[in-house]
């Protein structure tokens, strides 16, 4: 058996996020977002913490992606 998740830390973490909340851009996470386990994981990671100036999606790139190569 696994361990049982805390559901309340969980939500407690994404109501903090700016990103999460619709604070940083136009994206506010619902319910079911928040729910894939995929999504879970990110939020666990700690990947929408912190202040106003962070931008997840723009630290989210893979390692070794190089965008300046598009194109030519």
């Amino acid at each position: 058996e696994g361990k049982a998740r805390d559901w309340s830390s969980y939500f407690s973490r994404a109501a903090a996020a700016p990103f999460l909340t619709g604070k940083r851009r136009n994206f506010r996470a619902t319910l079911v977002w928040l729910l894939g386990p995929t999504n879970q994981a990110k939020v666990d990671s700690g990947l929408y913490d912190g202040d106003e100036s962070e931008d997840p999606i723009m630290n989210a790139a893979p390692a070794g992606a190089d965008f300046n190569s598009f194109g030519g």
